[in-house]
């Protein structure tokens, strides 16, 4: 079985937004970069023998939600194909 991403949802908040990029920064360190929308964003590893790049996006939505979703490398590569 192959995950190809995770979404969690979290009612927006400025305390929740900074509490969550916190915790993200704590784990990850500062994003590397933002895409167009604005949306911050990590490239990390989940372990030595996966060493494929998974993206997470931390971002803020208009719906009044946060949104953090990663992205895993097998499911970048099967949007190529």
């Amino acid at each position: 079985m192959v995950v190809f991403g995770i979404d969690q949802t979290i009612p927006y908040s400025i305390e929740a937004e900074q509490h969550e990029y916190e915790v993200l920064v704590k784990k990850y360190g500062k994003e590397q970069s933002k895409n167009f929308m604005g949306d911050k964003m990590w490239k990390f590893t989940v372990d030595d023998v996966n060493s494929s790049n998974n993206i997470l996006f931390f971002s803020s939505s208009e719906d009044g939600t946060i949104d953090i979703s990663i992205v895993t490398d097998q499911y970048r590569k099967q949007k190529i194909k």
